[in-house]
């Protein structure tokens, strides 16, 4: 399978993780297409460095080049997070492995704060049994 809404599920979601994994799809084949790519590169001296950037944008050390990976997870964190307020699902190619690492309590945080996705609020509140 080269593509998969990573919280993909024919059930109500049962935790924020869930929840938020229903806008995003992990893109594994470089040739279909994907809205953002996560990747990392090392230096010439041995050093990781972190890339967040918009799938036809070129690289640029200075909007999309992190030298720490929990920033450029914090980046991935605040486009899933935007996604979700928009009501749109994120296309990311992972090359990096980082979604593993994301903190989707407080991805649902930001986006229930924003009040912005009714649908999402509503099955956050069922999720919390805030549902009235």
């Amino acid at each position: 399978m080269k593509t998969k809404t990573i919280g993909e599920s024919t059930n109500k979601p049962t935790d924020c993780e869930e929840l938020c994994k229903q806008y995003v799809t992990l893109i594994s084949d470089y040739k279909l297409p994907f809205d953002w790519e996560l990747d990392y590169e090392s230096t010439a001296d041995g050093y990781d460095i972190y890339i967040v950037k918009e799938k036809n944008d070129p690289i640029s050390i200075c909007d999309n080049i992190y030298y720490y990976d929990h920033s450029a997870l914090e980046r991935i964190e605040e486009l899933i997070a935007e996604a979700i307020q928009d009501g749109n699902n994120i296309d990311i190619m992972d090359s990096a492995d980082m979604l593993e690492q994301v903190d989707w309590d407080s991805i649902a945080e930001s986006v229930e704060g924003s009040g912005q996705n009714e649908n999402f609020n509503k099955a956050l509140n069922v999720i919390m049994g805030d549902d009235d």
